[in-house]
């Protein structure tokens, strides 16, 4: 029998408040719903079906594009987004006669659509849109005539868009942080099970090991994505019952993180523990039963035992009681000020404006041999060279390239299948095209774009069927076009101003270096009262948020399977993540018996050394800093090893 809470469990720690299912939800009903009303008011006006298509690509980019952080700006986002559509579209179809004006409208929406990201999300999302209304234009061919009809449509499917994102399918802050909380426990409770299995079955330990780097890694993730949410509903920051929720997450995972260590300290010893009693106190955790039967580990394991308590005593109360959850949600609906954008002068060309530049080369050779392969369908190269500039470095490029190639292969191979089988069955036919947009729109983040491509070309295999249009030529000239589009990417990534994975890689460390360093200079001074420490918890955060945002710059080099040769990032890599976990670790036990004035003098030589590393790192110099083994910085162990990893560190080829 399926337990559903644990599937529902399940699901929560991929999808954490159901964001990206919730998204893909109301674009697809978005779509449908677009398509229908239009479809009918073409009918009824005898208006061309084209009309239709053009306003479900509108209305599907509008539910896929907008990412402000609040309701209001999200508002604003959709009302500007008439003006690049209607622009787009107008300008697409008035130079329709004239190929070459057409063509060169068509760079200069190119250009000016991947520049605009260097102005945030709003920008960003307006570009996308100019850029994806012009090309519609091109993808269903419309006479001038009928120019005003198609503003029509476009006001139709941004209505429609907002009727369902703000009205029908409108996120409710209570209900979003509710599953963000269910979430966060989730995560502790697979945790908890996962230590408690290994110990159980002692020839898993290591899967389980790689599990638990895994889960911690998610559960870190969740309560980064809970204080951005929080940040996102608050005028100055976090306000008092927020900033009180975002100090609770972080408490708890301390304290997780804390008994982990307490595990790893028995495991690592010589000396044969009881596996089974230790097991069953981490599962009567998890499933918040008593531990009175088990009191013996205290005195023979002291420290895993205060550590268990403390996640117990976690486990068996809720973050903020209902009545501080209503203030916090209340403090969601204030409206928060808009992000200002760094105008910091920059040296050389801007990286959006490096990109802009790339992408409006590669799509201009990309038309030059789409169109020799076919003059009516070069715009799906064209297309594909511009969505492989989305990533921030040369890796990202290439690596998006090849993964676009395969899921359109694969989408085309399954496809073909699919409408073949399902030939003569429209009614089933136009529910798996529903179906697949649904999925494309809930793996458009995953895997550098391979689902979406996957999912769409699926679709658009057997919308091209019930249209009479499929052919085993057209099937071969989608992949073909988009096998150009995306190596025309690669390379201009490749030649024109390239920025290498390798130099993003090291800005990113050294960022989280200079971070860190700044964090052993707080560690001193620091007190255990809550209220003294927030300043240290928001430096541990930004620590936090930089290997985040390091995770994503390295994604091309960290994986298993990556086209490029990496030298040493993934083991400098590792060497921060167990940099961050000692730092985390002395966050939280900055008051002991040993020396405080050592502690200060071994905080600021680290302190010191990590501001070395990190311009070194930028200079990209092989300058190492010395082994210190003939002196201990404070007679403090995690101090110590912390020294020891950096000069490992400061060998690495990064």
């Amino acid at each position: 029998m399926i337990d559903l809470g644990h599937f529902k469990n399940q699901i929560l720690t991929r999808d954490p408040g159901l964001q990206a299912l919730r998204n893909a939800l109301r674009g697809t009903v978005t779509i449908v719903v677009s398509f229908l009303l239009l479809s009918f008011l073409a009918k009824a006006l005898h208006q061309a079906p084209t009309l239709a298509f053009v306003g479900v690509l509108v209305a599907m980019m509008s539910s896929m594009l907008i990412s402000d952080a609040t309701v209001k700006q999200q508002k604003r986002t959709l009302l500007w987004m008439i003006l690049p559509a209607a622009i787009g579209l107008s300008g697409s179809i008035l130079l329709a006669p004239v190929p070459t004006w057409r063509l060169g409208l068509f760079l200069v929406v190119t250009f000016l659509a991947v520049a605009a990201r260097r102005h945030g999300p709003r920008a960003t999302a307006l570009g996308f849109m100019a850029f994806m209304s012009y090309v519609s234009a091109m993808l269903f061919p419309m006479p001038i005539e009928v120019l005003p009809w198609v503003f029509g449509a476009v006001l139709v499917a941004l209505g429609t868009t907002f009727l369902m994102r703000f009205v029908i399918f409108a996120d409710r802050p209570r209900r979003i942080l509710e599953l963000f909380l269910q979430a966060f426990d989730a995560h502790m409770d697979f945790l908890l099970g996962e230590m408690a299995s290994g110990l159980r079955e002692r020839n898993s330990l290591e899967k389980v090991r790689k599990n638990l780097r895994r889960r911690l890694v998610r559960l870190n993730e969740l309560s980064l994505t809970v204080e951005q949410f929080l940040k996102a509903g608050t005028s100055h920051g976090l306000k008092t019952e927020s900033e009180a929720l975002h100090l609770a997450l972080f408490e708890r995972e301390l304290n997780l993180r804390k008994l982990i260590d307490a595990l790893r300290v028995i495991l690592s010893s010589e000396q044969e523990a009881p596996w089974r009693d230790l097991a069953e106190a981490l599962s009567r955790v998890s499933q918040r039963l008593s531990l009175t039967s088990l009191t013996a580990l205290a005195d023979r394991y002291p420290g895993f035992w205060k550590a268990l308590l403390q996640v117990e005593k976690d486990r068996q109360s809720d973050v903020l009681s209902p009545e501080r959850l209503s203030l916090v949600v209340q403090e969601l609906k204030e409206e928060r000020k808009a992000d200002v954008v760094s105008k910091a002068s920059f040296q050389g060309l801007h990286a959006s404006t490096k990109q802009a530049i790339q992408a409006t080369l590669a799509t201009g050779v990309a038309w030059m041999f789409g169109t020799a392969l076919s003059p009516e369908r070069w715009y799906w190269a064209s297309i594909t060279a511009f969505v492989v500039f989305a990533g921030a470095s040369r890796g990202d490029t290439i690596t998006r390239a090849v993964f676009r190639i395969v899921g359109t292969f694969l989408g085309l191979v399954v496809g073909a299948g699919i409408a073949f089988g399902l030939k003569g069955h429209h009614g089933i036919e136009w529910a798996s095209i529903i179906f697949f947009v649904f999925l494309g729109l809930l793996g458009a983040r995953l895997a550098f774009g391979f689902f979406s491509a996957f999912a769409f070309t699926l679709m658009l295999a057997v919308l091209y069927d019930l249209m009479g249009l499929l052919t085993d030529q057209i099937l071969l000239l989608r992949l073909e076009e988009t096998a150009v589009g995306a190596f025309v990417g690669a390379i201009v990534s490749i030649v024109v101003l390239p920025t290498s994975t390798r130099s993003t890689a090291r800005a990113s460390i050294a960022k989280l270096l200079r971070t860190m360093g700044e964090i052993a200079q707080k560690l001193p001074l620091e007190n255990p009262d809550m209220a003294a420490r927030k300043d240290l918890v928001s430096s541990l955060r930004l620590m936090d948020r930089d290997i985040l945002n390091m995770r994503t710059t390295l994604a091309p080099l960290l994986r298993n399977w990556t086209f490029f040769k990496t030298t040493e990032v993934p083991l400098a890599f590792y060497d921060l993540t167990i940099l961050a976990s000692y730092l985390r670790h002395l966050a939280t036990n900055t008051i002991e018996a040993y020396d405080l004035e050592r502690m200060r003098q071994g905080c600021a030589e680290i302190s010191k050394d990590l501001q070395f590393l990190a311009k070194k790192v930028e200079l990209n110099q092989s300058i190492a800093l010395e082994k210190k083994e003939s002196r201990e910085l404070s007679g403090h162990h995690h101090l110590d090893r912390i020294s020891q990893i950096l000069v490992e560190l400061s060998a690495r080829k990064v």
